[in-house]
């Protein structure tokens, strides 16, 4: 039985209606522009294979399920090919502090995953562990995480897959409440199927917001900020060791008067200086974080005025704060 639904609510009834607002969170070209689309019947850019169009936080429409206004939010891909980790985390943050800063509860969360992939890459691992961060384990009861892009008629290797993901990967956040759920098709449908799980779940908050938008820690110092400078200082160890094995190899070339050899391991030796020096400025980006945001997040004054969504400021509605973007550690000189 199709869930009822109704395509945009009319004007007269946005400026009434407090939606129900889902976060949809996953990696790149798992298909989460495209649930957003199909659930709201809107029409979002999608990107082409492992190339992302969505480069910062997208709201879709308002629109109605069973009578009840809810709103889908778009997040980039936590693997993006042109967004370091450090720059998506940025852009979510600054998101979820602009909600908590005035009072824009969120509902639900989901996490999209392909059940197409053979095995679960350390991208999606790190994906994974960064939306578990992002979100911790008490938001978990309004979670749903969604296999997607199941063939027709149901593969046996998917289904295997499946398991596995459950049990290996999915189990933390499984064991917190989320639920897990196939998206059978593409079209509305199915997208509203899902969302009708989580469509009576009371607000919740983040963890990330907990912690910069009450605690007043900076993005360096969240689970998911030390989380992506665990990750960025595996990925320079890493670099910078096969950068000196490069050089190793490159002064017995000398030795031996190998100009071929020379010539190629200089090359490959520029090519790892560029990647080390990328990983070095992702690190003092994300270190410098707070200071930044301090000087560019405007918290909203308490005017009642439209929010970005499209929605009027609910009565009560507390003004906005600096939440921990100026706070700094001591920290010594670089």
């Amino acid at each position: 039985m199709a869930t009822p639904y109704t395509s945009r609510l009319p004007p007269t009834r946005l400026q009434i209606t407090e939606p129900l607002r889902v976060i949809v969170f996953g990696g790149t070209g798992v298909g989460k522009t495209s649930f957003v689309n199909d659930a709201s019947r809107s029409n979002l850019h999608i990107g082409h294979d492992l190339e992302s169009c969505t480069k910062a936080v997208q709201p879709g429409p308002i629109f109605s399920i069973e009578g009840r206004a809810i709103q889908l939010f778009d997040t980039p891909g936590f693997d993006d090919t042109t967004l370091t980790d450090t720059e998506i985390l940025q852009q979510i943050a600054e998101f979820l502090l602009n909600l908590h800063a005035r009072d824009q509860q969120i509902n639900g969360i989901l996490y999209l995953h392909r059940i197409t992939d053979n095995r679960m890459s350390g991208a999606s691992v790190r994906a994974l562990s960064l939306f578990e961060k992002i979100c911790g384990s008490q938001a978990m009861r309004n979670a749903v995480i969604i296999t997607n892009m199941w063939s027709t008629p149901r593969d046996s290797q998917e289904e295997a897959r499946e398991n596995q993901l459950k049990t290996e990967y999915f189990h933390n956040a499984i064991a917190n409440g989320a639920k897990v759920a196939r998206r059978g098709g593409i079209g509305p449908e199915s997208a509203l199927a899902i969302l009708s799980l989580i469509l009576h779940c009371a607000p919740i908050t983040l963890q990330l917001q907990t912690e910069m938008g009450i605690r007043n820690l900076p993005l360096d110092e969240t689970e998911a900020g030390a989380l992506v400078d665990q990750n960025l200082r595996k990925r320079l160890e890493r670099q910078e060791r096969e950068r000196m094995e490069l050089e190793e190899e490159l002064e017995a070339a000398r030795g031996e008067h190998d100009r071929r050899a020379q010539e190629q391991l200089e090359r490959f030796k520029r090519d790892k200086e560029v990647e080390v020096q990328l990983l070095r400025q992702q690190l003092d980006l994300l270190r410098s974080a707070s200071a930044r945001q301090h000087q560019s997040f405007q918290p909203p004054a308490e005017t009642g005025g439209p929010h970005p969504n499209g929605s009027n400021s609910r009565p009560g509605s507390r003004p906005g704060r600096g939440f921990g973007w100026g706070r700094r550690r001591n920290q010594p000189n670089a």
